[in-house]
């Protein structure tokens, strides 16, 4: 399919779409080489087409050129010397390969600076609680992103991830056998091809060789974890051939997986809702565990796993990270709030405004909308632009524009390098696109605005409670801020019944640990 014809989809559209497929096509069955392939086909087309909605077409193609290959393979090197060079120069943080209580992988790199350390946000304070309790934990982490000096020991295992991906492009070329039940698999891929849906990342060759990759990684983390010996494991997203292949591994060796929430989880987000066709013993390359912030997430989980909680169910645990900083007696909280507020000092009377991008690319209407809400607003309004950590390379190209067009209130290299919390904790209004800021922004007692109609989708209970407005033109942007500027002291309600709930989900963790009971 041509990149002109790609049709585009809004998450309600997908949601029928996935719904449809489970109730007409046996998906439960479709295995491979003795895994359920549908969870791969599942969130694939929802990213895609999720992706393909956030972009332009021209962004999104990307032709596999001789160019592009040796520019893939440039990258590689480049991770590989990145590994080596943190490797030796953080030494004395390398984790060794022992016996620990819980293990813990993070395939998203969220990493802050902590007293001169890198700090992992989301896996960070989990290991914190455990260690002040004696339980032992291992950390690893995955992709070419290298963050030192390290808060806590880890161990680098992308270098072993490219080894294995290797490894599967042979094994695939040599493997001539499959062991495959796929009823009604062509007709599934007919009925997309009817709807001029793409089908090009949901092949039979295709599936076969995720399924190549994922079981090889699966291997290689089931034999660290038969040398860890762990009670049970914790992944950072989980909807990745390494997060599917870590919870195969901690499956195949009869252990919990816990998956951290680690960001928006509505109803229209189809890794976490709406599983409509689930096997009896529910779909290995899910986490058993999926650890919530609030119980907006974990209905959403409860609506589909009620028949299999044997196998996978939610458990509300808060939000650890964020409430280290809802603590205004912590040491270094005490110190961010120095560093922001100094910033502030020579825009003591203004207004300030936090917008956090999570949209990719650097010229797409997004951009182009909140520059110009930016160039309209009250000179008393400043303005803090938050680079999304997956877009950090990206920083230089939108200080260029902002340059170009004669932006001069805002700051952006504080804004994108200083702790979101730190930020959330002093500044008035909160505005994005779809980001999941607006729920943390709540919690902190900061009103957001919303400029998308999909974004307010995602977030019902705030759009209901006033927390969140939606607004999509520049004007009604401006107009939607000084509404939400009237909000600002509300205090959040619910602070006590999250922290009640959290005790409870962290002492149901240590059962785990202490008792080897399953979930």
């Amino acid at each position: 399919m041509k990149s002109k014809d790609k049709k585009k989809l809004n998450r309600t559209d997908i949601k029928e779409i996935i719904n449809y497929i489970e109730g007409e096509f046996p998906v439960d069955k479709w295995i491979i080489n003795g895994i359920h392939i549908w969870p791969i086909i599942r969130i694939r087309f929802f990213l895609y087409y999720n992706d393909l909605n956030k972009a332009s077409l021209s962004d999104y193609v990307s032709r596999e050129t001789f160019t592009n290959r040796i520019i893939k393979r440039l990258q590689i090197l480049k991770g590989l010397s990145e590994f080596v060079f943190a490797y030796l120069a953080d030494c004395k943080k390398n984790k060794r390969l022992n016996k620990a209580d819980v293990v813990f992988l993070d395939y998203f790199g969220i990493f802050i600076k902590v007293n001169n350390y890198w700090y992992n946000k989301f896996c960070g304070p989990f290991i914190d609680y455990f260690n002040k309790r004696g339980i032992s934990c291992f950390l690893m982490t995955a992709q070419h992103k290298y963050f030192i000096p390290r808060y806590h020991q880890s161990m680098y295992i992308q270098p072993y991830l490219e080894y294995i991906i290797k490894k599967a492009r042979f094994i695939l070329e040599l493997k001539h056998s499959w062991d495959e039940k796929l009823p009604k698999f062509f007709d599934f891929l007919d009925y997309l091809e009817s709807k001029n849906l793409s089908i090009q990342n949901i092949t039979l060759p295709l599936m076969r060789k995720e399924i190549i990759r994922i079981r090889l990684m699966a291997d290689f983390f089931r034999k660290l974890l038969t040398k860890i010996k762990p009670s049970f494991v914790f992944t950072v997203c989980y909807d990745n051939l390494v997060g599917f292949a870590f919870n195969l591994a901690s499956r195949d060796i009869g252990i919990p997986s816990v998956e951290i929430q680690h960001g928006l989880q509505p109803e229209l987000h189809l890794s976490y809702s709406s599983w409509s066709n689930v096997p009896e013993k529910g779909y290995e390359l899910l986490p058993s565990l999926f650890w919530c912030w609030s119980d907006f997430e974990a209905k959403i989980i409860l609506k589909w796993c009620k028949g299999v909680s044997k196998w996978h169910k939610p458990i509300i645990g808060g939000n650890l990270w964020l409430d280290q900083w809802l603590c205004s007696s912590s040491k270094f909280v005490k110190r961010y709030d120095e560093i922001v507020l100094k910033l502030k000092e020579s825009k003591k009377n203004c207004k300030h405004i936090l917008f956090t991008q999570n949209i990719p690319g650097v010229e797409n209407k997004v951009l182009k909308n909140i520059l110009c809400v930016i160039k309209n607003s009250p000179p008393s309004w400043f303005w803090w632009i938050r680079i999304h950590p997956r877009q950090l390379k990206n920083k230089p190209k939108f200080k260029k524009i902002l340059q170009e067009n004669k932006i001069l209130n805002c700051n952006i290299d504080s804004a994108t390098d200083l702790p979101l919390y730190a930020l959330l904790r002093n500044i008035d209004i909160h505005v994005t696109y779809s980001s999941s800021t607006v729920i943390e922004a709540e919690i902190f007692g900061v009103p957001s605005v919303i400029t998308s109609s999909q974004g307010g989708k995602s977030f019902p209970e705030q759009i209901s409670s006033g927390w969140a407005t939606c607004a999509n033109t520049p004007e009604d942007i401006i107009k939607a801020i000084k509404n939400q500027l009237e909000r600002k002291n509300i205090i959040n309600k619910n602070q006590k019944k999250r922290h009640i709930q959290q005790n409870e989900a962290l002492e149901y963790l240590l059962k785990l640990v202490k008792n080897k009971l399953t979930i």
